[in-house]
């Protein structure tokens, strides 16, 4: 803090620093020398010696709103209850009734059970309200979009908050506000199960959803491919949801969908997370066909699952191409024409028998159908079906998505940093053992791992 006072045309000015320490445990305790500059010269401060006792009770822990006090921070979450995947606001909310000089947050809790996202837009504006007939100056000081992992009660820890006051001392015509450490009291979420049996093709996306859907085109042959493409937006646990599942009619071969897009971001109320996802179809009939994607979410509110359909998307009509038939099985039976050379006849037409080509392709053919047998299980066992693009290796994208998070480290951004690994752990887990981002639970993930032998790491004594 900086100060000034003017007294018989002299000015003095005076500059402070306030640290708010907390010991860690009973004792004593000397808090050594500090030294500044001024004018050139070193200035010390004199050696400070501090008893800390053992509490009585939890301190710094301030009462709820509507008690004697005149000043409150309160951790809060918008609902009671919730369901794994749903999205819950915790917000610190100050309530006052004094003049105070602004409001630092010193400690967030770790949301232990939680994925958890900083909210940077929401309504910062001052309202007020009346609590047992007292009348509070009500400002929400901070937000966090919170989607809870298990089911069961999750507790949120309490943060700490300095505010200044303005009830301290006066130098001059200037007052120093006072700091004061506030902490909230922690808070408790009950987590529901979803109803058990999930519905078939669930998304894993809890909350609101809606969609919309494209095709390139309603008109091509059977040489061609068409891409369907759907673009998804909701507020649940983006990392809960899993791309929607494609039922087509007979004639049709969809492929894994390519995520084109993807983006997580607030429109001031919430957090909101999009996907883009384009499946290439491969039409092996001639026909005309009906696409009818589903999209599965649960939504809390009238606690079920819910089905979205598109019925905007035009029906696609598909003609035979040029290569259509080409690598059809002949039967071999319409080949052969019916005997027409007599036997008596039989070595003098022989050599003009050897000359026919309709001949070699009969003589040909088992051979070529075993040969193409052949190669395909070789080409099965050593290489992706055709037309896939195959993934890389879960190792290799692990080590490269730590790599990133590394350098997230190293720039010091912790929260980036946390995240990143959240999610190269979950991406390696899905792939390595066969889950969904759905069953991404910890009793899923031990399960599945003691199915595969592995055994807890051995617990440390220090």
């Amino acid at each position: 803090m900086r100060g000034m006072t003017i007294i018989n045309g002299k000015s003095t000015t005076r500059q402070s620093w306030t640290y708010e320490l907390e010991p860690q445990r009973a004792g004593t305790f000397t808090i050594g020398v500090a030294g500044v500059i001024a004018n050139g010269k070193t200035l010390n401060t004199k050696p400070l010696t501090i008893k800390a006792i053992a509490a009585r009770s939890k301190p710094n822990v301030n009462a709820l709103p509507g008690a004697t006090d005149k000043l409150f921070i309160a951790g809060e979450l918008d609902q009671e209850s919730a369901y794994p995947g749903q999205q819950v606001t915790w917000r610190i909310v100050l309530y006052t009734q004094l003049s105070i000089e602004g409001a630092d947050i010193i400690e967030l809790p770790d949301f232990s059970g939680f994925y958890s996202k900083e909210k940077r837009r929401f309504d910062t504006r001052v309202t007020y309200k009346t609590i047992r007939g007292k009348r509070y100056a009500v400002k929400v000081l901070h937000e966090e979009a919170l989607f809870p992992l298990e089911t069961g009660e999750i507790t949120v820890e309490p943060a700490k908050i300095r505010v200044g006051v303005e009830q301290g001392a006066r130098i001059g015509s200037f007052i120093i506000p006072k700091p004061v450490l506030f902490q909230t009291q922690p808070v408790v979420l009950k987590v529901k199960p979803l109803p058990d049996p999930a519905a078939d093709h669930f998304s894993g996306g809890v909350g609101q959803y809606d969609w919309s859907a494209q095709v390139d085109r309603d008109s091509l042959s059977t040489d061609d491919a068409l891409t369907l493409t759907l673009s998804i937006r909701g507020n649940g646990d983006a990392k809960r949801f899993a791309a929607p599942q494609l039922t087509l009619p007979a004639g049709l071969e969809v492929f894994d969908p390519k995520i084109k897009e993807e983006e997580e971001y607030e429109n001031g109320e919430e957090v909101v997370h999009t996907k883009v996802l384009e499946y290439v179809i491969l039409p092996k009939e001639p026909g005309v066909y009906s696409l009818d994607p589903v999209l599965v979410f649960f939504d809390p509110d009238s606690n079920r699952f819910r089905e979205l359909r598109v019925d905007s998307l035009p029906v696609v009509r598909v003609t035979a191409g040029k290569n259509y038939g080409v690598n059809q099985v002949v039967d071999t039976v319409s080949v052969l024409p019916p005997p027409a050379t007599p036997v008596s006849n039989f070595w003098e037409n022989g050599f003009k028998w050897l000359k026919s080509p309709l001949l070699w392709a009969v003589l040909l053919l088992p051979l070529a159908v075993y040969a193409g047998i052949v190669f395909a299980k070789k080409r099965k066992k050593t290489a992706p079906a055709p037309m896939r693009s195959r993934p890389p290796a879960a190792a290799k994208v692990a080590r490269d998505r730590f790599t990133r998070a590394t350098h997230l480290l190293n720039e010091g951004n912790s929260r980036a940093f946390y995240d990143e690994l959240f999610k190269v752990l979950q991406s390696y887990l899905v792939s390595r053992l066969s889950l969904t981002p759905v069953q991404m639970t910890q009793e899923t993930v031990r399960r599945k791992l003691a199915e595969k032998g592995a055994r807890p790491a051995p617990s440390r004594i220090c």
